[in-house]
């Protein structure tokens, strides 16, 4: 009976994430309507969750410094993750939250094929599966005669998952990978300011005349998925396992598509829907792929 509760509340766990991850977007959009723009609030998101991350690592006993050994690793981790959240807020400016977030959603797909060319693992035919169901699910949202998707951001969206994926990739790395998360996290954070901060010196591109609720908004946004969905996951994974996390991660681009319909007024055709679910069901194969190849 133990077993059977502890999975249940991982089941729950996860789920809260799943839709955290979501939900998150809706409140970076507002940001838009009232004078922000991706980058600033990108900046806004990160900076606003260093205090909180700080706080947890330091309460936990565990040093904020990086090790020589950890510092390039985490460099690019960090970078790689920084830039992820630059495109993707960056897309929402141009197409709508909900057909992002499955766009987004691709990098389990991209992290299959990266680890192909860069690792040098086999792609099979779930693999290649999983490949084709992404693609056409992506096709699916330039239907004719719907409504036109800016190329500027579904470049964003897309590239957001290519970078996202790498993200991953580079996670697994052992460097990372033995790191405690919330530490992880901290240094990700750092490195999101390093990156928004960065360039948008260099372009100019920082805005401080929006409206102060940006603030608010964007520390809901931090506190809900650093704090929040961060460390549900984390214990979700731990206590059902890698594949249903994976599995039940899908109902982020889902909740994402209904929020933004309920509460922000985006539409979606049976088209699109059906892009929804071709993508979200290449995430289901890729990850009973996994699961093939770790049995």
């Amino acid at each position: 009976m133990k077993e059977r509760n502890g999975k249940g509340a991982g089941v729950a766990l996860v789920l809260l994430s799943a839709f955290l991850y979501g939900a998150t977007p809706m409140l970076t959009k507002q940001t838009y309507l009232i004078g922000s723009d991706p980058l600033t609030s990108t900046l806004l998101r990160a900076s606003l969750a260093l205090p909180l991350l700080a706080l947890i690592v330091v309460l936990k006993g565990e040093s904020l410094l990086l090790k020589r050994h950890e510092i390039l690793p985490m460099t690019a981790t960090g970078l790689a993750g920084g830039v992820t959240m630059i495109l993707l807020a960056g897309s929402y400016a141009y197409i709508p939250v909900g057909v992002a977030t499955v766009m987004h959603f691709v990098y389990p797909v991209l992290v299959a094929l990266l680890g192909r060319v860069w690792l040098k693992e086999r792609l099979n035919g779930k693999k290649l599966l999983a490949l084709v169901l992404s693609v056409s699910g992506i096709l699916c949202f330039f239907e004719r005669g719907g409504q036109v998707l800016d190329l500027r951001g579904v470049a964003m969206a897309l590239c957001s998952g290519l970078t996202f994926a790498c993200y991953v990739i580079l996670m697994g790395r052992p460097v990372i990978r033995d790191m405690w998360y919330m530490r992880t996290a901290f240094w990700n954070a750092v490195f999101g300011v390093v990156a928004a901060g960065g360039y948008g010196l260099v372009t100019h591109g920082i805005r401080t005349d929006f409206d102060p609720r940006c603030y608010l908004y964007m520390l809901a946004v931090s506190v809900l998925t650093m704090g929040v969905a961060v460390p549900a996951l984390k214990v979700g994974v731990r206590r059902i396992g890698s594949l249903p996390a994976s599995v039940l991660s899908t109902l982020e681009p889902i909740s994402s598509v209904i929020l933004s319909a309920i509460f922000l007024g985006e539409t979606i055709s049976p088209m699109r829907l059906l892009g929804c679910v071709l993508v979200i069901a290449s995430v289901v194969v890729i990850a009973l792929a996994e699961t093939k190849r770790s049995e």
